[in-house]
């Protein structure tokens, strides 16, 4: 059995949210990214739902995830969305970039959102 980690880091947005409603969740992923064809499992996930009329441009939004398997080919991804079932739509923001999660590394991510 894997032992598992805490991993902690921040959300920070590459365009302005004040277009973003009450409703709008952050949904942050781990997940395996075994290097066959295989789909990206989701192995620990969090759901913010920040004070949106609060954040300033430029705040970034402090995220932490518990219980993260300690295994190897782990990917962070963020998808901010007022869907509940996370669909995409413009106006939503989601990670464009790769964010694998390091050996030893859990703390200090920093996981920029660009809107779609």
């Amino acid at each position: 059995m894997a032992t598992t980690q805490t991993l902690t880091g921040t959300v920070c947005f590459a365009a302005p949210a004040d277009h973003l409603s009450s409703q709008t969740t952050i949904r942050v992923s781990v997940r395996r990214t075994d290097p066959a064809d295989a789909p990206a499992a989701v192995v620990a996930e969090t759901v913010l739902q920040p004070n949106w009329s609060q954040l300033q441009p430029g705040d970034e939004v402090p995220f932490r995830l518990t219980s993260v398997p300690d295994l190897p080919d782990l990917t962070l991804s963020v998808t901010v969305s007022e869907a509940p079932d996370d669909r995409l739509v413009a106006g939503n923001f989601i990670t464009m970039e790769s964010y694998p999660v390091s050996a030893g590394k859990t703390d200090g991510y920093r996981l920029k959102v660009r809107p779609i």
